[in-house]
């Protein structure tokens, strides 16, 4: 089976596709563009682990909000009532992806109005 490829791979091999002259260092990261004829500053990545942190915090302060707590957020009122209904965990979130998974695969296809009708209430009591 074949390697996959991580994006900053892909992303490297089409820009180089491109310009056939870029060097890069080992993570991806240009060091010096030649269309640009300019060295490149290294910026820092966010890390995976940051995002995830921030992205954690953001549904905390959400949660705040949603139980009537006063917070300091950036986001509109009816962005953050949207989130009452968003599942948090990630199990449930995996859950209900691969439900809708279940429901796409080949076999399911030939599925009419009705049967989806019925395929849907039946997953959705078990999984209640």
């Amino acid at each position: 089976m074949p390697k996959i490829k991580s994006k900053s791979a892909w992303m490297r091999d089409w820009i180089n596709r491109i310009d056939g002259k870029t060097t890069y260092t080992t993570d991806g990261t240009i060091v010096y563009c030649q269309p640009c004829q300019q060295q490149v500053e290294n910026q820092p990545f966010s890390s995976r682990q940051q995002q995830q942190q921030d992205n954690e915090n953001n549904l905390q302060e959400i949660g705040m909000v949603l139980r009537g707590e006063h917070v300091q957020m950036h986001l509109p009122p009816d962005v953050i009532a949207k989130f009452k209904y968003a599942p948090i965990q990630s199990c449930e979130v995996e859950r209900s992806f691969s439900i809708y998974k279940h429901i796409l695969a080949d076999n399911r296809m030939s599925f009419t109005t009705e049967n989806l009708e019925k395929f849907l209430i039946c997953n959705c009591k078990n999984n209640c």
